[in-house]
């Protein structure tokens, strides 16, 4: 299952983040394994998102699936795996 989780977050990264940048940019992704708990980091430079769009996205996370009119989103997806 962890490929079905890393690979939409690094894609929205890459797609949504660093595509938008003309100069160099930076991609990290990082794991932490603690006992039986994984951390899994993936950080970037990129474009980033307004703050408003941050809070929409909060709000659709928190919604169950089966409610949601919008095509589903790649975060969302990972989101309802875990």
């Amino acid at each position: 299952m962890m490929h079905f989780s890393l690979q939409p977050l690094i894609e929205n990264a890459l797609v949504h983040g660093l595509e938008r940048k003309s100069s160099p940019w930076l991609l990290e992704i990082g794991s932490l394994l603690a006992g039986h708990e994984m951390t899994i980091t993936i950080r970037d430079d990129g474009a980033g998102m307004e703050a408003g769009e941050l809070v929409k996205l909060r709000e659709r996370l928190k919604q169950p699936s089966d409610t949601l009119q919008q095509p589903r989103i790649g975060i969302k997806n990972v989101h309802d795996r875990i």
